[in-house]
């Protein structure tokens, strides 16, 4: 060997190893220097690849890959990587293509398979995408990543059943792999099985949202045992409509004799500061714990775990958050004596994961026109209640969201509706925690808390249940709503 190819070697080495610490500025450095002196070189277009890859320039990864394909087309491992970029570019068709040709110059690629059936699962190729992980799984039997997406295959299937199979076999390969723990608890608790679902949330707190949770009390956790008016801080985590879900359980602790120190969203803060079961409210920090004097603390969504709650126990069924008379009748004016009134909700928060498939859009509502005896009243609020500039001509619908500063304003306007109809977000809590007659429509894979089948919520007794029967099938959503609402004391 040449002492110009063992330099090359080691220089290649060298941008390996660099790459490992993530050294990402000195990783592209050594890579360029190999390529001035050897510009077809494809292991250094590929370390420079994955390299923009893992500094999230991914046109640039997908460039430099594209380099290494060029001057070494039968590198198996060039083309699997590019496909991972081309997956993280969301170029589906073009991913499933690259590990293909990655399978074809090693047959036994395991992790190309893998991620051809993560590729072919985004794209709706489900049946293709299982045989893609079965084949990795047959190469490699202790994969227990394969089998978790095997699972969130079958729970994105609605097959919860075989996607709790699926996720108790990945954490029995792995019982550290908190994604499966996490996903367990879920397809768990939607089929009702509360005394192992509600264990195995609790490894949501070790996920990276909210790891830091627990790390950053550095008190003790409370484990159920009796306060003696010990202060203790209830953690709140998660979104709006949790806080608002999970909060019933509160008044729990002070009958363990315990001074309850709430850890609010600001956004709710209005809600519950003169609530009487709380008593003190303190605003939640994105980083750290509140500046509080406590002894213990407890994360709010694990005190149904806790307290052994099921089907057959939740507190408060009936309703628990409570409003100023005074705050109700300033709005009282808005509402005329000879109509019913609906307040609507279509679009969920953006940020929200499930976002694209609990939402839907104001032309769903249009039909409610042949209801001449209703008034519509939009408790929409952000950039989706611009939708409805689009059907002021087709239908009169009262706007609040320039209105609306914080939840007190929203409470205030369900309190004087009749009822709400509501895509799965936080006003169906706040609805449901007032007792609020309250019509849910609910995607084809519902989140946990509203289980598989029936018209009714366990958490709320003035919640009813409408589901989709097929993938974003709201049409028979819709449907079924309206008809309801013909038979119903509202129309």
């Amino acid at each position: 060997m040449s002492e110009h190819q063992v330099t090359l070697d080691q220089a290649i080495k060298l941008a390996l190893d660099l790459l490992k610490t993530k050294n990402f500025t000195e990783t592209e450095n050594v890579c360029q220097q190999i390529l001035q002196h050897s510009p077809k070189q494809a292991d250094a277009y590929q370390i420079l690849g994955l390299t923009y890859k893992s500094s999230n320039q991914l046109e640039k990864a997908k460039t430099a890959l594209e380099q290494a394909i060029q001057y070494n087309p039968n590198k198996s491992e060039y083309h699997s990587n590019y496909g991972v970029v081309l997956q993280e570019l969301s170029l589906i068709p073009e991913a499933i293509i690259a590990y293909q040709k990655a399978i074809c110059l090693k047959p036994d690629y395991t992790i190309a398979f893998h991620n051809m059936g993560l590729a072919l699962q985004e794209n709706h190729q489900y049946e293709t995408a299982r045989a893609a992980y079965r084949t990795a799984i047959a190469l490699k039997p202790d994969f227990a990543e394969a089998y978790y997406n095997v699972g969130c295959l079958n729970h994105e299937l609605r097959l919860f059943k075989e996607a709790r199979t699926a996720y108790e076999k990945s954490v029995e390969l792995d019982n550290e792999y908190i994604p499966a723990h996490r996903n367990l608890s879920m397809v768990t608790l939607a089929l009702g099985d509360f005394k192992v679902g509600w264990k195995e949330y609790e490894w949501r707190l070790k996920t990276e949202e909210l790891r830091g949770l627990e790390k950053s009390a550095k008190k003790p956790r409370w484990q159920g045992e009796f306060l003696h008016n010990k202060r203790i801080l209830v953690r709140c985590e998660q979104g709006l409509g949790d806080t608002i879900q999970f909060v019933r359980f509160i008044p729990m602790i002070k009958q363990f004799g315990g001074i309850v120190i709430f850890e609010c969203p600001k956004e709710l803060i209005c809600l519950f500061k003169n609530t009487q079961w709380i008593d003190r409210v303190v605003e939640r920090t994105r980083k750290g714990v509140p500046a509080v004097d406590f002894d213990l603390y407890i994360p709010l969504l694990s005190l149904p775990g806790l307290f052994n709650v099921n089907a057959e126990n939740i507190p408060y069924y009936e309703g628990y958050v409570s409003l100023d008379q005074q705050e109700v009748d300033m709005w009282k004016s808005q509402f005329g004596s000879q109509k019913k009134h609906v307040g609507i909700v279509w679009s969920g928060s953006p940020k929200h994961p499930k976002d694209c498939d609990r939402s839907c859009t104001i032309e769903r509502f249009l039909k409610f026109k042949q209801f001449p005896n209703i008034q519509l009243h939009s408790l929409q609020i952000g950039d989706s209640a611009q939708q409805l500039d689009k059907v002021k001509n087709d239908i009169y619908i009262k706007r609040y969201d320039h209105r609306i500063k914080d939840f007190i304003h929203t409470a205030s306007i369900i309190a004087n509706l009749d009822l709400v109809i509501t895509v799965d977000t936080s006003v169906a809590h706040l609805a449901g925690a007032m007792g609020k007659p309250t019509w849910l429509l609910i995607s084809y894979v519902p989140d946990w808390r509203w289980l598989l089948d029936g018209n009714d919520s366990m958490w709320y007794k003035s919640v009813r249940l409408f589901r989709q029967t097929k993938l974003d099938d709201w049409d028979s959503v819709f449907n079924e709503v309206f008809v309801a609402f013909k038979e119903s004391e509202f129309n």
